[in-house]
């Protein structure tokens, strides 16, 4: 989803996220991305990640709980875009997430980032993959990227994950962050420093190799 914007840097963002944006194909049942008029799928940041071994939840979680955080994840996602988008029915809002969802609510009113795309599949055929980035938008002038977690502990692979979004949008100085929303109704704001953006990118970059190396024919 597309927020409407006019400074110079939000038409940076907007043009660095519309030609990733462009003719997206999303196969929703496999979470499948495609490129237009392309019949193998590209692999998604989360798909790498997994099989490159940075994200193993089930070896750690119960399949039964990790399918319902997943569908929590997925129902969390939606009412913060349904938010943005000023169309969220809070009657409606299953009372298992409420107090997340709040918490979404608590962080935009204390936050100072100004959401551009909300939710947005962005492909990318120079790096060969895709993913959906939670939030892209402004933290003062500068370009941010926010990963929603609706968990209580932020994974640890989350610094990887929007590295590798970042480098979609090949724009310099993208702030990055994981946004917890827990239980509670309270939020924490994790930054990833820039000191660790080449040591993040190093290992996503490690992670593209495994997961080709793994699916070479």
């Amino acid at each position: 989803m597309t927020i409407r914007s006019s400074s110079r840097t939000e038409r940076r963002i907007r043009t660095a996220v519309e030609p990733l944006a462009r003719d997206v194909g999303f196969e929703e049942a496999t979470h499948t991305y495609r490129l237009p008029g392309e019949a193998e799928p590209l692999p998604s940041v989360t798909q790498i990640l997994a099989k490159a071994g940075f994200v193993d939840w089930h070896r750690l979680v119960a399949d039964d709980v990790l399918e319902y955080a997943a569908l929590r994840g997925t129902a969390v996602h939606k009412a913060a875009e349904l938010i943005e988008e000023d169309d969220l029915d809070w009657d409606a809002l299953d009372p298992q997430i409420h107090s997340r969802v709040s918490a979404y609510v608590g962080w935009r009113k204390a936050c100072q980032f100004r959401p551009l795309f909300v939710e947005q599949r962005m492909v990318s055929r120079r790096l060969g993959y895709a993913g959906t980035a939670d939030l892209v938008g402004l933290v003062g002038l500068q370009p941010a990227i926010v990963d929603l977690k609706a968990v209580d502990v932020v994974p640890k692979a989350t610094p990887i994950q929007t590295v590798a979004y970042a480098e979609m949008l090949g724009l310099p100085r993208v702030l990055r962050f994981a946004l917890r929303l827990d239980s509670r109704g309270t939020f924490r704001l994790v930054e990833f420093p820039q000191a660790e953006y080449a040591s993040d990118l190093s290992a996503w970059r490690s992670a593209l190799t495994l997961y080709r190396w793994r699916n070479r024919k």
